[in-house]
């Protein structure tokens, strides 16, 4: 159901602009599988940690060991979405026509003052 929910969110954003091919399908499954697994991780946190990234032991504070993961995840979920172009800086240099039935002369006009 999550998967579900995220593979239409991509699919809505790329396949207007002709940037998921079915050759890309397979990439966009394992970006949603990296984008569930860091969902599951943040959810493993607030429900075992109450959200804390630090917990006690023995008198000291440590880092909660769940957070390498996490940031793990993270990091992994970025770098995917750059494959996709899913980024300011993936997208500089990509050249995209916008498609026939979009309507960007409203956001142009407010935007860039021109028509």
């Amino acid at each position: 159901e999550e998967g579900l929910y995220f593979w239409n969110e991509i699919v809505a954003v790329l396949s207007p602009y002709n940037l998921l091919t079915d050759v890309d399908k397979p990439m966009a499954v394992i970006l949603i599988d990296a984008i569930i697994l860091y969902h599951k991780l943040e959810d493993k946190l607030e429900k075992e940690y109450k959200g804390n990234p630090y917990y006690e032991h023995k008198g000291k504070i440590l880092k909660n060991p769940i957070m390498a993961d996490i940031f793990s995840a993270y990091q992994n979920v970025i770098r995917l979405m750059k494959e996709f172009g899913m980024s300011p800086s993936a997208r500089c240099g990509l050249k995209v026509e916008a498609p026939s039935n979009h309507k960007n002369s409203k956001n142009k006009k407010r935007f860039f003052n021109v028509e």
